[in-house]
């Protein structure tokens, strides 16, 4: 440094990089841009990493958008600018709605998994893949959508798939079914095969048969189950022929019947949590090396105040959160998101503290937040979260409510576009909400929408024609949009 240097003071291009990159984590994406447009050096340290860092201080779910990142077509710079244009949109009420393909041949109680590579929805017993695949430019397109193949398993109504995760590897497939039978397959590399039948020998059980699986959670090499009856079980993905770690009634001796589950081993102290039909619906439990404590960790209730009757109230859906959601939690491991029977959702903090229970049944913890939709009070029975956004699938309607944590009260609805404009009573039995696209299945056919930009080839063409739109192969379909506050007194 010269003297001309020291008298000219100190500057930000002249620190070490270390410490600029350190700055830049404090910044938003605004200040950040600003930054890189006033001199050379700190354009090329914001390129290089300074983007980077942003996304890893701000993690949003984006597997749809990976292979653009892994072919090298995307800069971190073009992720956060996607997200951050997802984001205005879901401001502004704009998306692109539409279905993924045509209508199934029956109703089914349909559930999705998602992975870096692809999106399963399991209907029946039959598997729907479909493959991310790189844009065909650099810059101005998302990654694409394209039909796979259909994976069958034997035709038994018993056989029905009612949950679906993947491994780790994205290739691996955990299935759990309506007969009890809880197992492993893998999916077929990508050919030009349309149709693949699954034989006896392709799963690897590590339950055959039982009480009807209703949910099931993967985390690390666990799996956690909950059946009818409000039994749970803990299973090891590492030894099938030692899967089964522990299980207990959810309730103890109080009836239970066993409608949902969130599994976290996230931090040092895992957890996991249970929604149920009981006196007691929502419950979190503490996780051990040798399996789930019988005692609850804490009854999440929606009043923090113990209750006196036995009336039977029920918790439909659970999930978490990514790390760094919330504007509250510097680490969000701990937040539970619920759906409830009368349309409420409800946001608890694990670590607050909680009240003792006059009938002994563990400590109360109320939430921290509640969201609805006033005008529709019907049960949810699908939750997903990516960073402050929260979508609902609800029981009815083919309505998924949206929330922003932020602003609960700015809550909004959509209704999923149909065939002809017809109306539909039928609920979203799951939904995957990512940072620029919100996937969701009914028990009729998947669907997608999109806040980021959408091109003719980004999604699998569909053939049939939504009247309202007056468009065959159009873009997207008509989907009404309804604002809560419009209701909310």
């Amino acid at each position: 440094m010269t003297s001309q240097d020291l008298r000219r003071g100190p500057t930000l291009d002249r620190l070490p990089e270390d410490i600029i990159l350190c700055v830049l984590s404090y910044l938003n994406i605004t200040s950040i841009s600003s930054l890189s447009k006033t001199c050379r050096v700190l354009h090329a340290i914001v390129e290089d990493s300074g983007w980077k860092v942003y996304a890893l201080e701000h993690p949003l779910p984006s597997q749809s958008l990976t292979p653009a990142l892994n072919y090298s077509l995307w800069s971190m710079r073009d992720l956060v600018r996607h997200q951050k244009l997802a984001h205005t949109a879901w401001k502004r009420r704009q998306f692109v709605s539409r279905p993924l393909g045509p209508e199934w041949s029956s109703k089914f109680h349909s559930v999705m998994a998602i992975s870096s590579s692809r999106l399963v929805v399991a209907a029946g017993n039959t598997l729907y893949c479909y493959k991310f695949t790189p844009p065909t430019s650099r810059h101005s397109e998302a990654p694409r959508v394209i039909f796979e193949y259909v994976v069958t398993f034997p035709k038994d109504a018993r056989r029905d798939i009612s949950g679906i995760a993947f491994e780790h590897d994205g290739q691996g497939v955990i299935l759990s079914s309506f007969h009890g039978a809880l197992g492993r397959i893998s999916l077929p590399q990508s050919s030009s095969r349309k149709h693949w039948s699954v034989r006896a020998p392709d799963l690897l059980y590590f339950q055959r048969q039982g009480r009807p699986i209703r949910s099931m959670s993967v985390a690390s090499n666990t799996v956690l189950t909950i059946d009818s009856v409000g039994l749970a079980s803990m299973y090891s993905l590492a030894d099938p022929d030692r899967s089964l770690l522990s299980s207990f009634a959810v309730g103890g001796s109080l009836p239970a019947t066993g409608w949902a589950t969130h599994l976290s081993l996230r931090s040092s102290s895992g957890f996991a949590v249970f929604g149920t039909s009981s006196a007691t619906p929502l419950v979190a439990h503490g996780v051990t090396e040798s399996g789930i404590s019988a005692y609850p960790q804490a009854i999440l209730s929606l009043s923090g105040k113990p209750s006196t009757t036995a009336i039977r109230r029920a918790v439909y859906s659970i999930t978490g959160t990514s790390p760094r959601t919330f504007p509250w939690a510097s680490s969000s491991d701990q937040i539970i998101i619920s759906g409830w029977y009368h349309g409420i959702i409800s946001l608890h903090d694990l670590r607050c503290p909680a009240h003792s229970d006059s009938l002994g049944r563990g400590p109360i913890l109320p939430p921290v937040q509640t969201m609805k939709d006033p005008l529709m009070l019907s049960p949810i029975y699908s939750l997903s979260s990516a960073g402050a956004h929260i979508a609902a699938g609800s029981a009815r309607s083919s309505v998924v409510h949206l929330y922003d944590v932020r602003s609960p009260k700015t809550g909004w609805s959509i209704y999923l576009p149909q065939e002809y404009g017809r109306p539909t009573s039928s609920p979203v039995y799951s939904c995957l909400l990512e940072s620029t696209r919100l996937w969701a299945a009914t028990e009729s056919r998947p669907f997608v929408v999109d806040f980021g930009e959408v091109h003719e080839r980004t999604f699998p063409r569909v053939t049939e024609r939504n009247v309202m739109k007056g468009t065959t192969g159009s873009l997207g379909w008509f989907a009404p949009v309804c604002e809560h506050s419009m209701f909310s007194r």
